[in-house]
Order: C-alpha cells, then sequence, then structure tokens
C-alpha cells in the first residue's frame, strides 16, 4: 500500500501536493482507492503504469522492440545496444553488464566474498541465491498456486510460473 503523508500541505518528494480536509478525512479513516489513484497518477505514474501494463518507452533501435514502463529501464537497456557496460577488471575474465550491482555481485566470485550457508556451507555470489538455498533446510514454499483446490507450493516464483502451465 503507498503511504502518504497527512496534512494540508503534504510534501512528495521536492513537490507539496495538497489535500482537501475530506480526502485527508478519508485517509485517516484508511486508504481511499481513489485518492491513492489520484497520488499515483501525480506523483509517480511509473508505479501506476507497472500495474496497468502500459509500456510507453520504447527503444529507438532498429528491429528492437523493447519497451517499459519506467525510463530508467530504458536507459539500462539502451546500454546494450551503445556498448557501455561494466566489465570486470579481473585479469581474465570477460564479464560486462549494463548494471554496476550486478558486476559488484560478480566480483565476490573473484574474491571470495562469498555467502555462506551456515547450516551446510554452501557458497555463492548472491544474497538472493543463498535466500532461495535457506528454504531447502527450512521447508519454507512462499509462493503457492491460486487455483482452487492446487495445493501446490514451492520455494521459487520460476517454479510456479512452470506449474501455472498445467492448468491451461
Amino acid at each position: 500500500m503507498v503511504e502518504l503523508q497527512l496534512g494540508l500541505d503534504a510534501p512528495m518528494g521536492k513537490k507539496k501536493y495538497h489535500f482537501n480536509k475530506a480526502q485527508i478525512a478519508e485517509m485517516e479513516k484508511g486508504y481511499n482507492p481513489l485518492i491513492v489513484l489520484e497520488y499515483l497518477r501525480k506523483v509517480q505514474p511509473d508505479i501506476l503504469r507497472t500495474h496497468t501494463g502500459e509500456k510507453p518507452f520504447a527503444c529507438k533501435h532498429l528491429d528492437c522492440t523493447y519497451r517499459t514502463a519506467q525510463t530508467s529501464n530504458l536507459t539500462r537497456h539502451m546500454c546494450t545496444h551503445t556498448g557501455e557496460l561494466f566489465a570486470c577488471t579481473h585479469i581474465g575474465c570477460t564479464y560486462r553488464t549494463a548494471q554496476t550491482g550486478h558486476l559488484t555481485e560478480h566480483r565476490r566470485t573473484h574474491t571470495g566474498e562469498l555467502f555462506a550457508c551456515k547450516q551446510c556451507g554452501y557458497r555463492t555470489a548472491y544474497k538472493s541465491v543463498l535466500k532461495t538455498h535457506m528454504r531447502t533446510h527450512t521447508g519454507e514454499k512462499p509462493f503457492a498456486c491460486k487455483h482452487l483446490d492446487c495445493t501446490y507450493r514451492t520455494t521459487q516464483t520460476s517454479n510456479l510460473t512452470r506449474h501455472m502451465r498445467t492448468h491451461r
């Protein structure tokens, strides 16, 4: 749920958005969906587009059909065409990426600064992979099928996506 700051002058980033007393009273009772929608339209249209599926930003390169809801994603995508990638400086390594965070994770494979499982010693350069691995020990299966009468649960979203094809 989007958090709105209450008050007649509610600052949102560098701009101030004014809500009338009736809107504030509604927000104090609980979030009025119309007010939240108005907030998203004015302040964070990228979030709203994520939910509507609208993708107004398109790659201008020939034969590229990439479209996205966020300008930052398009900027990152453009690096794949321009070659402006971040490269690993380790001798003999040819790894390149458009995202600095991915390069930081990759460097761990060279430095040995890996995330380790305290139960079995499994090691990985990626914190998210360790989190998924830990589910093998805990038995946690947070991703569940939403179909009626289906009890399928899994540790990874990719497994759930594959499972959902069985319901087609």
